[in-house]
């Protein structure tokens, strides 16, 4: 009685074999391609030292969309005033304007983070000119780019003076044109200052430089003043 010889291919011999007879396996489908990447969140920041969480989001060549916000290449145009981490994450560092930009796949997406300028508060410094050094203090409001509020002056000779502090600044900025005027006794005299200047403001502190009149003791001219949100 005669065996038959039994012969097992491998299941990667078969595989060859059907290649070598001109069969193949069907070709991986290419993902559908991104046509553009959207961010989206809070772009507007009321004050320095703010966060926003912000989302990139990309559409494909197929419709489809997906967030890939832990996915995309961020950058800040302007890390100075606001930075951005690998997931999104803004933080305001100081007043003016930053393009946030999200990179996925090589398609970039973009968005404008401003961060508001807002003087509302109040705000105590010195000033020191060409005539004498003055304790300042100013209860603002601002509205819009316009600023008005109180000024409360208290001179180093003793005397005081009160009056308004008016200005005016860029939402987008943080350089304030200024003036503030006074009226006060002292001396046995009335006297009316004006200082007329322009600062800037660094997160809370507010530093500018002025000249201007003053009734009783003439020009003002040399005027430094610094201020800090209380």
């Amino acid at each position: 009685m005669r065996r038959r010889l039994r012969i097992w291919l491998p299941i990667v011999a078969l595989g060859a074999l059907a290649a070598a007879c001109g069969q193949s396996a069907a070709p991986t489908p290419s993902p559908p391609a991104v046509t553009s990447v959207a961010i989206t969140g809070t772009l507007t920041l009321p004050a320095a030292g703010q966060t926003s969480q912000l989302v990139a989001t990309a559409t494909f060549a197929n419709g489809t969309s997906q967030v890939v916000t832990n996915q995309a290449t961020w950058r800040s145009s302007n890390p100075t005033v606001a930075t951005v981490t690998t997931a999104g994450l803004v933080q305001a560092l100081t007043y003016g304007t930053a393009i946030m930009s999200a990179t996925f796949q090589g398609v970039n997406g973009s968005g404008t983070v401003t961060i508001a300028l807002n003087m509302t508060g109040t705000w105590k410094g010195t000033a020191t000119d060409s005539v004498e050094s003055v304790q300042l203090t100013s209860a603002l409001t601002q509205t819009g780019t316009a600023i008005s509020g109180t000024a409360s002056l208290v001179y180093t000779t003793g005397s005081q003076a009160n009056g308004s502090f008016t200005g005016t600044v860029s939402n987008t900025g943080s350089t304030v044109n200024f003036t503030v005027t006074g009226t006060g006794s002292g001396g046995g005299q009335t006297c009316t200052v004006t200082f007329t200047g322009v600062g800037q403001i660094s997160n809370v502190t507010f530093t500018g430089t002025y000249g201007g009149t003053n009734s009783c003791s003439g020009p003002v001219t040399n005027g430094q003043m610094t201020m800090v949100k209380q």
